[in-house]
């Protein structure tokens, strides 16, 4: 087949249609190459409209996870509706690659207008703006500090942390609060249970060298079922990381947020 002007767009899309599914390397569970880039090029759209209503009234936003560090290469996406008529099993939501968004503003009220404006363009549920009047509440007496959404714009899934900046200071100066192993964490408001309590019963996490493995308890609260439709809130600590005590050394810990901190994060805009 020729790589010239004149092929057609049908043999090509069937060429990466049969790229599609071809694995790199023994264990399926990693994607193709064109997977990869075909899911990263679809997910940095979903990004740039989530960026752009984000510079109305935050003072940041940042992408980590598959999308950040492993963008062309590992993130995992929906198998095209082609391959799913040639009898390709679809993935199950939880395989597919979410997009991962960290958004910090100055004050209440600019995080606020934040999530009104998602609602306004559609990117995440209405009733996220009266979960943040929830929030508000619990933010206001002390009990948490982080507000996290489940969002499925265009299919795919997104999870995003708000926060304040002096909440976002307070992390990088290690300010935060710790348990009693010294792991810090923040309380955040959230709408489902984490899916590694659910698997593991706690949050795993890993010391930086890779030769420790401890396990954080989320101290998960439920809150008493909201009306209409709102989903159930829960409490939970969201670890960011800390140095541990073991054999009379200290072992640097990385929790959730540290790893979005530090494992090759995008900064998509800082006011």
């Amino acid at each position: 087949m020729s790589y010239s002007g004149n092929v057609k767009s049908n043999e090509l899309e069937q060429y990466a249609l049969g790229a599609y599914i071809y694995p790199p390397v023994l264990d399926v569970n990693e994607p193709s190459p064109v997977e990869a880039i075909y899911s990263t090029y679809k997910n940095l759209g979903i990004v740039a409209e989530f960026l752009k209503v984000s510079e109305r009234h935050a003072d940041g936003v940042l992408l980590s996870g598959a999308n950040a560090w492993g963008a062309f290469h590992a993130v995992k996406g929906q198998v095209p509706s082609q391959l799913i008529e040639l009898g390709v099993e679809q993935r199950n939501r939880d395989q597919i690659s979410d997009i991962d968004f960290l958004i910090t503003a100055a004050d209440l009220q600019n995080l606020e207008q934040v999530v009104k404006d998602y609602v306004e363009e559609g990117l995440i549920c209405p009733a996220e703006v009266e979960q943040f009047a929830v929030f508000k509440n619990l933010l206001g007496t002390g009990q948490t500090e982080v507000f996290s959404v489940r969002s499925h714009y265009k299919d795919i899934e997104q999870s995003l942390h708000f926060m304040l900046k002096g909440v976002l200071a307070k992390i990088g100066a290690g300010e935060e609060e710790k348990n009693k192993d010294g792991i810090g964490f923040v309380k955040t408001l959230r709408p489902n249970i984490p899916d590694s309590l659910k698997k593991f019963g706690h949050y795993p996490i890993s010391s930086l060298s890779g030769s420790h493995n401890n396990a954080f308890d989320p101290e998960l609260e439920s809150l008493p079922n909201m009306p209409g439709e709102l989903p159930e809130n829960y409490i939970a600590r969201m670890p960011t990381g800390g140095l541990v005590e073991i054999n009379d050394q200290k072992a640097s810990f990385i929790g959730l947020l540290y790893f979005y901190f530090l494992i090759t994060p995008t900064i998509l805009f800082v006011r």
